[in-house]
This record gives C-alpha cells, sequence and structure tokens, in this order.
C-alpha cells in the first residue's frame, strides 16, 4: 500500500517535470491591446512563448476573437468586462486571456467552471493524466475592498479545489502586492488580502521566495510589483528561470513588465 502510494506520488512529479520543463509562459499587463500588439506579436516570437496570459486588453466582448490573430500558430480564450448600456466608447474596459500555441504536445481545455469576468482557466494534460491548471487573473483595480475581496475569494475557491487534481498557477495583474516592501505604494488593504491567499494556499512568487532577474518591479509608475507567477512547491522545483524584462527592452505602450 505505502510502496504504491509513493510510486504513484513519485509518478506525479515526474509527469510535473516533463510538463513544466518543456514549457515557458508569459504574464503582461498590455494596457489596451490594440495599441500593444506589435509589441505582443514579437514578445510571442522573440521569447517563444507557449503560454501567455494577457491582462487589461480591453476589447468588447464582441472583439475577443482578434486575440487569435495576433501571432500565427496561438489559440486564445478570453474574457471581456460587461460594460454599462451607455457605455459607447469604442474599446471596452478590463479583460483577462490566455493564448498558448497550437503545437503544444499536450491535451489543452478551456476550464468553464469559473463564474467571473476578470479570471479565464486552462487545463493542460498529458496521456498519463498529469495536470497544471493555469489561472489568468486581472483583479480589480479600484479601491473597493468588497470587490476585491469577491473576485479573490473567487480564485481562492478555483484554487483550493483545483489543487486536489494537479498543480495549479496563478498568472496576470493582481492589483495588490504580495510584499511588504510594496504597502506604502500600494492599496494596503486589498493587498493584505492577497498575502492572506498566498500564505493560505502556500503559494511562492517572484520577489519573495521566487528569484528573478531583471527590474525588482512590474508597475513602472510606482516601482510595485503587482503582476505575477504564483505557484506552488512543486512547480517551484522544476522551475528553470523567472525574468521581469526591463524598460525599453520592448518598445511598448503599457506602464507593466512582462513576466517570463
Amino acid at each position: 500500500m505505502c510502496k504504491t502510494k509513493l510510486n504513484y506520488c513519485t509518478l506525479r512529479i515526474f509527469i510535473l517535470f516533463l510538463i513544466m520543463s518543456s514549457l515557458k509562459l508569459l504574464a503582461w499587463n498590455v494596457r489596451g491591446i490594440m495599441s500593444s500588439t506589435v509589441c505582443l506579436s514579437s514578445l510571442l516570437k522573440n521569447t517563444d512563448c507557449d503560454i501567455c496570459v494577457v491582462s487589461e486588453h480591453k476589447l468588447k466582448k464582441s472583439s475577443l476573437h482578434y486575440l487569435s490573430t495576433i501571432e500565427q500558430g496561438y489559440t486564445c480564450i478570453g474574457k471581456a468586462e460587461d460594460l454599462p448600456n451607455k457605455y459607447h466608447a469604442y474599446h471596452g474596459k478590463g479583460g483577462v486571456a490566455i493564448l498558448y500555441k497550437n503545437t503544444l504536445e499536450f491535451s489543452v481545455s478551456e476550464i468553464h467552471d469559473i463564474n467571473s469576468e476578470r479570471v479565464v482557466g486552462l487545463q493542460i494534460k498529458t496521456k498519463s493524466n498529469g495536470s497544471i491548471f493555469i489561472f489568468g487573473a486581472y483583479l480589480p483595480s479600484d479601491d473597493s475592498l468588497d470587490n476585491y475581496r469577491n473576485e479573490l475569494n473567487m480564485l481562492d475557491n478555483l484554487v483550493s479545489y483545483y489543487c486536489n487534481y494537479g498543480s495549479v498557477i496563478v498568472a496576470g495583474d493582481l492589483n495588490a502586492s504580495c510584499r511588504t516592501k510594496d504597502r506604502l505604494h500600494s492599496n494596503h488593504c486589498k493587498s493584505d488580502e492577497l498575502q492572506k491567499f498566498v500564505k493560505r494556499h502556500d503559494l511562492l512568487f517572484s520577489g519573495g521566495q521566487i528569484k528573478h532577474t531583471g527590474p525588482d518591479y512590474t508597475f513602472i509608475t510606482k516601482k510595485t510589483m503587482i503582476d505575477y507567477f504564483l505557484v506552488n512547491k512543486s512547480v517551484l522545483r522544476q522551475l528553470r528561470s523567472c525574468e521581469i524584462l526591463d524598460e525599453g527592452s520592448i518598445s511598448s505602450t503599457s506602464d507593466h513588465l512582462p513576466i517570463i
């Protein structure tokens, strides 16, 4: 019995190693995809990215298909923010999406049971049933703590459920900081909630236990870290590198730096 359990756990860890060692992930708040299309296309090409989490694309629901045209060979799943009836601007607000290569050697499927327009999910599964669940998120940027808690609770429930079936990665613009050093320059109430979430699930992050190269911030305006990959220890053991791209390394209209 113990031997069988040990072998099964060892197999799951080995499968996770095979998946993670061959995947390259990117997360970036583009601050409007229409002005960042060329830059994102170049990033996908130059980094040979397998999976990209895009936040704040600012597309309306009727225009989400545009994300699949940015770079040949990628498929996109995305969500757009609901807009009031009297909203007449040509672009939308917020929004989150995940782009992934069509040539991935794993089974890739969208996670549909997510009751939020700010979170999108992807399951990566091997033939041996090893799974990684990736959730792209763009959490509320306003000062409402209730709004933030509601969306974070949704993410909390997803992580709590899916961690029973594989490893979980949360990526995107979380509009709060996991780091105490950023409290003076970020919404400390929202940051407190995010830090509780990270601690509750024993998640690790860049700027903390995950060592990264490049700048020590992702939000250029305030020099704070609010864009993240949050991972558990099983993912960290297979992580080869983490980098925040330098200002000026890409031609961008966004005030956020990409993480890869």
